[in-house]
């Protein structure tokens, strides 16, 4: 009996694990400027890091030898990882344990924290060098650095705290990378861009295809803030990069299309298709078909997206796979395998999104019969319900879970999740809300499945309605899964607290 209740108890350690895990969303990418030298921290020790890129999560540990160096992309900024420095990824901030880093945040970073040991620093829009020694160096913007048990004190451009900072012997490349993000940083578009392509050519980081794509990202993201014409003699040299490295153009039109950049994601679209057919290219064809409401085009695009494909040609993951998803629940729900809604409504999916991308995604996966829906997806749709303050329909979503699947991890943690919002302040009375509605895009455009193919305004809000006072009263916001500042609960924290990193952008 005993070794009966043993295996009964490991089996739900591990049942509780996975879907921690499976909940976990990355924060960043850590993306190697070495061939050799960069090392990821584990259980049984350090490994040495051989992929080209990592996606990094709460706990992860990352550190350099003399001869590595690397860069970890946030959403708001990047931080070089100099050689001989090791650092930690905490759930309010980042950890230098040892050795340099220079960091370059380009917005507001609310509530990150980089940290030294015996240090604390709080940073706005800023340039800044710090070392594990208590040294820090701000080249613009300012930092509020808080020494433990000592008041905080505000370093400006220009200054230094503590006992400066030493990078060493910087490699050249590494000098040349921080040059082109300062440059960025800065809004020097045009010396940025060609920063980031002369370092393409840069002998030392010929081998490194995942750090050469970044480089091909930075350029074109900076492009299109710069609103170069095609005849700009920088134009020709990133035609040329965009044909030798296209998952550096998709990975900037990821960005643009997850906040709905209609121009800069149709002059970025321009580079992606000089490197011949993808899957890719449809898809944005298709998210930028529904973001202006071209339902003729839409159409066209689903049916292409719809063909048989050469069996060797495989489905679009990460993003590319979610809005695939997204455009095939909108014009042929049968498509749609229960995992993929699940992957479409996952916090790692959702908190890439803009608040306006992530509601329609929210919208169509509640608008779906909730039998097409597995225990887990049940389970991402009451969190982006309740984050938002649409109770009843997490509630309603929860009794479905309940009903159908007894037993369920996922079935714990959304009553735990219901649970914790019952103990907290009673909530102020919210308006009633309404059954949002699909508009279909002719009244007898149905595709064979009998299925309506909805434009972008299927997954907007209802209309502001009259109360009984006669005054109009504002339409309850689309649920995005985030909270109401825009943030993405993505860990296993309390659901009430900010639950990654993610809060904080």
């Amino acid at each position: 009996m005993r070794q009966l209740f043993l295996f009964a108890l490991l089996v739900a350690v591990l049942l509780v694990g996975a879907t921690a895990a499976a909940e976990a969303a990355p924060l960043g990418t850590f993306v190697r400027g070495s061939p050799t030298g960069c090392f990821l921290g584990q259980p049984e020790g350090w490994i040495p890091l051989t992929v080209p890129r990592h996606e990094f999560t709460v706990g992860t540990r990352l550190k350099t030898d003399t001869t590595g160096w690397g860069t970890l992309v946030f959403p708001f900024g990047s931080l070089v990882l100099h050689g001989d420095s090791e650092v930690r990824i905490e759930p309010a901030g980042l950890l230098l344990q040892r050795g340099s880093a220079k960091a370059f945040v380009r917005r507001s970073a609310q509530g990150f924290k980089f940290r030294l040991p015996g240090a604390m620093l709080a940073v706005r829009g800023t340039v800044f060098a710090f070392d594990a020694d208590g040294g820090l160096a701000v080249e613009a913007g300012a930092v509020e650095a808080t020494a433990d048990g000592s008041a905080p004190v505000v370093v400006g451009p220009g200054q230094s705290w503590g006992s400066g900072v030493d990078a060493g012997n910087m490699p050249a490349t590494l000098a040349a990378f921080e040059a082109a993000l300062r440059a960025e940083h800065d809004g020097q578009t045009i010396p940025a861009i060609t920063a980031f392509l002369d370092l393409l050519a840069d002998p030392a980081v010929k081998g490194l295809s995942s750090f050469r794509e970044h480089l091909v990202e930075k350029a074109l993201t900076n492009f299109c803030r710069a609103d170069l014409p095609a005849t700009h003699p920088l134009v020709a040299r990133l035609r040329a990069a965009a044909r030798e490295l296209p998952d550096g153009v998709y990975a900037a039109l990821e960005a643009t299309l997850a906040r709905e950049d209609v121009a800069a994601s149709r002059r970025l679209l321009d580079f992606a298709e000089l490197a011949g057919a993808d899957r890719r290219a449809l898809v944005a064809r298709a998210l930028l078909a529904e973001m202006t409401l071209d339902d003729p085009t839409f159409e066209r695009l689903m049916k292409e997206l719809a063909a048989p494909t050469p069996q060797e040609t495989p489905r679009p993951t990460g993003f590319w796979g979610s809005s695939l998803t997204f455009l095939q629940a909108m014009s042929d729900p049968r498509l749609v395998a229960p995992a993929q809604i699940t992957g479409m409504v996952s916090p790692s999916s959702l908190e890439r999104l803009a608040p306006k991308a992530a509601a329609k995604r929210v919208a169509i996966a509640t608008r779906l019969p909730a039998s097409t829906l597995e225990a887990q997806g049940l389970y991402y749709l009451i969190k982006a319900l309740k984050m938002d303050g649409k109770l009843a329909e997490a509630q309603k979503l929860l009794a479905f879970l309940q009903a159908n699947y007894p037993g369920s991890p996922w079935l714990d943690r959304a009553i735990r999740l219901m649970a914790h919002q019952e103990k907290a302040a009673p909530p102020t009375q919210a308006p009633p809300t309404t059954q949002t509605t699909k508009k279909v895009t002719t009244d007898t455009a149905k595709n064979a499945s009998g299925f309506s193919t909805m434009s972008a305004a299927g997954s907007t809000p209802p209309a502001a309605a009259a109360d009984d006072s006669g005054q109009t009263a504002a339409p309850p916001p689309a649920a995005t899964g985030k909270t109401q500042t825009g943030d993405s609960p993505t860990s296993d924290t309390p659901p009430d607290t900010a639950e990654s990193l993610a809060d904080s952008f």
